[in-house]
């Protein structure tokens, strides 16, 4: 026969849940921060790698805890123009074609498949993301 656990005992037990599912996201963003950073501070010298950094050279990370929960931002300018999206619950990434993508295709007239490995190599190499 199945007993079911104390209600408080459960709700205590999902407190603790989030709440180092909450502390491992928060590393997450400092590190992914540091990351922007440093990437800020480098002149790559290769032209479509040096377009890539001078485009995030004025951006910052925002984090939007209440709408959009475990979800990091790169804007341009501190407006709520978003360059980058990372989903860290779903590890989902995503790069917005106006700003990000639309460069690479008209300004290098880069192939879709190459463009995206080229802007999937670029986020592995400055932040340390693994695609597949």
């Amino acid at each position: 026969m199945f007993i079911p656990r104390n209600l408080d005992t459960r709700a205590e037990d999902l407190k603790a849940i989030q709440s180092k599912e909450l502390q491992k996201f928060e590393t997450f963003a400092t590190e992914f921060s540091n990351n922007l950073k440093i990437l800020q501070n480098k002149n790559p010298g290769d032209t479509a790698e040096q377009l890539f950094v001078d485009l995030l050279k004025n951006c910052q990370l925002k984090i939007h805890s209440k709408e959009y929960q475990f979800t990091i931002f790169i804007v341009s300018d501190g407006t709520i123009f978003n360059i980058f999206k990372y989903y860290w619950k779903n590890d989902w990434f995503e790069c917005y074609y106006s700003f990000i993508w639309a460069i690479f295709k008209f300004e290098f007239k880069i192939p879709y498949d190459d463009r995206k490995l080229f802007i999937a190599n670029m986020v592995q190499k400055y932040f340390k993301f693994k695609f597949d």
